[in-house]
């Protein structure tokens, strides 16, 4: 029988989203997901980090800012894949990565 019970979202985590997020804070907000559940405070947490998307939009997708970008975020995920391994959580926990779009380079003025 499957049991359908309501998750434990936090309602409220330290803002780390806007326009000043860097990876520092990123990862600073991977390390409080990490100890939230470690400490059973939630189930559920989402993190959202506009670098990679405020890069292409600045620069192009094409970009090596952009390229930078991504290369950082690699990094930080791997950050915190390692967090969650390093407390013994990696086995019980779903890592979904998801975009709002994608991009292409347009040559063609519009």
């Amino acid at each position: 029988m499957v049991s359908l019970s309501r998750p434990r979202i936090a309602r409220h985590i330290p803002t780390y989203n806007g326009y000043h997020d860097t990876p520092d804070t990123l990862e600073a907000a991977f390390v409080d997901v990490v100890e939230s559940f470690e400490n059973d405070t939630f189930e559920v947490a989402f993190v959202y980090y506009p670098r990679v998307d405020n890069m292409g939009h600045k620069f192009g997708p094409d970009a090596p800012e952009t390229f930078d970008e991504v290369k950082t975020i690699d990094g930080v995920i791997k950050f915190f894949l390692d967090e969650l391994d390093n407390h013994d959580l990696a086995s019980s926990t779903n890592l979904v990565v998801v975009s709002d779009h994608g991009m292409s380079s347009n040559k063609d003025k519009v």
